[in-house]
């Protein structure tokens, strides 16, 4: 499991802060790690007070969890003061130098929701010279937009602006940028991403909704966490999307409070997709399609096709989808064509050493539930199978009893790590949700239409 570090303030009415920031990383499949940069007094009417935290306890705090769980992605949102800003930076640069493909996720907070300031004129010059630098993405409102650019006349108020100011402040700090425009006026919710000089543009209906504290938070925490996950950077900002759209939608008719209320998150279940035995015309579209979707990951999965044959197969699906596409038995095309992980099977049962633990996602298959416990540890995800009947192989039916299941459910056995494999459905999700599993992985019944 990707492990995503909040580097925030503190919301003890839950809904926003290092508070929204776990709900969302936990929701969208990552481990959740917190240091609180301020505490607040505030509730869903509004910031009345902020007191920061003590900078050198938030370095102390910072650097225990980069060095014990390395995590793949950083978010940091309100930060405190300068001294704070200086220690995290100081600490951001020497972990950057040791993991370099860390994402960082910038969420400039300068104001609340309700309009108290967060981040005065000084303060806000300690982050645009220490930390701007060193991050991925920052991800603005338009007023916020406005301060980046040192401009308090573009209102931004089309999406033309909203291209003109994400391109601008992408070139000034040399990051990419995601310009929220929740601020404009309109039937339509348009945010704009622009990375490495290219713009992509995310329009959906705006939802009616008077719950919306915390929004900014989650959004780039689930930007962060599907980062750490391999998404490229326009895929991680639309999952995340549709992430907080569904968040906000679940909201919407829940009273918390007396005035903006917080979203609801609910944990979905990853969906992986595992190839067929044998190529087929359009398989590599067919996989782009996939992974364009609901598919989180592709298994390429050829056992007896030659090395030469699959590397052609991934050579015809475009780089930016290799971080999610996970290779069998061939595991030295992994390092070779950087794809994002590996899985050990009986073939390949031991993680080979020019594979890069760090950098690479291991799955790995189990055929009993005791299999799992004794290999939860060395992989970041297990297939658990067969569960049911098998579409792909007649005759492979389905192993476990609906109790055992329960049983190892609630010992803690089944859990976010495990995948459900084996006559998977889309109809059987809800069960394999409720009975624990973090996933399922569709073979027959993913490629019965392709071809």
């Amino acid at each position: 499991m990707k492990k995503i570090l909040s580097i925030a303030g503190s919301d003890p009415s839950g809904g926003a802060g290092i508070q929204a920031d776990i709900k969302a990383i936990t929701a969208c499949g990552g481990y959740a790690a917190a240091v609180p940069t301020a505490l607040t007094v505030q509730n869903t009417l509004g910031v009345s007070e902020v007191c920061s935290v003590d900078a050198s306890i938030v370095k102390k705090q910072v650097a225990s969890v980069l060095d014990d769980l390395h995590p793949e992605a950083i978010k940091i949102g309100m930060v405190g003061n300068g001294e704070t800003v200086e220690c995290v930076a100081t600490l951001l640069r020497q972990y950057l130098s040791d993991y370099p493909s860390t994402a960082v996720v910038l969420d400039p907070v300068m104001a609340a929701t309700s309009g108290k300031t967060l981040m005065g004129a000084e303060l806000w010059h300690s982050v645009e010279e220490l930390l701007l630098p060193l991050v991925t993405m920052v991800t603005p409102n338009i007023p916020e937009a406005r301060q980046l650019m040192q401009d308090n006349h573009d209102n931004a108020t089309d999406v033309a602006a909203m291209l003109r100011m994400a391109e601008g402040i992408s070139r000034r700090y040399g990051t990419a940028t995601l310009l929220k425009g929740g601020h404009l006026d309109g039937d339509k919710m348009t945010d704009v991403l622009c990375c490495n000089g290219e713009a992509t543009i995310y329009e959906q209906q705006r939802i009616a909704s008077h719950n919306l504290h915390g929004t900014g938070c989650m959004l780039s925490s689930a930007v962060a966490t599907f980062l750490a996950r391999g998404y490229s950077i326009p895929e991680a900002v639309g999952r995340a999307k549709q992430f907080l759209t569904s968040s906000i939608k679940a909201a919407r008719d829940i009273d918390i409070g007396h005035g903006n209320g917080p979203l609801i998150t609910n944990r979905g279940i990853d969906v992986i997709g595992i190839t067929q035995e044998h190529f087929f015309e359009g398989e590599a579209m067919a996989i782009m399609r996939l992974l364009d979707g609901e598919v989180s990951r592709v298994h390429i999965r050829k056992p007896i096709a030659s090395a030469e044959e699959v590397k052609a197969l991934i050579k015809e699906i475009r780089p930016e989808y290799y971080g999610r596409l996970t290779i069998h038995n061939h595991l030295r095309l992994q390092p070779e064509m950087g794809l994002g992980g590996v899985h050990l099977n009986s073939h390949n049962p031991v993680l080979p050493e020019y594979v890069d633990r760090k950098s690479t996602l291991v799955s790995m298959a189990c055929h009993s539930i005791k299999e799992i416990e004794e290999h939860c540890d060395e992989a970041d995800y297990l297939f658990l199978s067969p569960i049911f009947d098998s579409i792909s192989k007649q005759g492979y039916g389905g192993k476990f009893s609906l109790q055992e299941l329960v049983e190892a459910h609630e010992r803690g056995i089944i859990n976010e790590k495990v995948v459900a494999m084996g006559g998977i459905t889309p109809d059987r999700m809800a069960t394999i949700k409720t009975l624990g599993f973090g996933g399922a992985a569709l073979l027959g019944a993913l490629w019965t239409n392709c071809h």
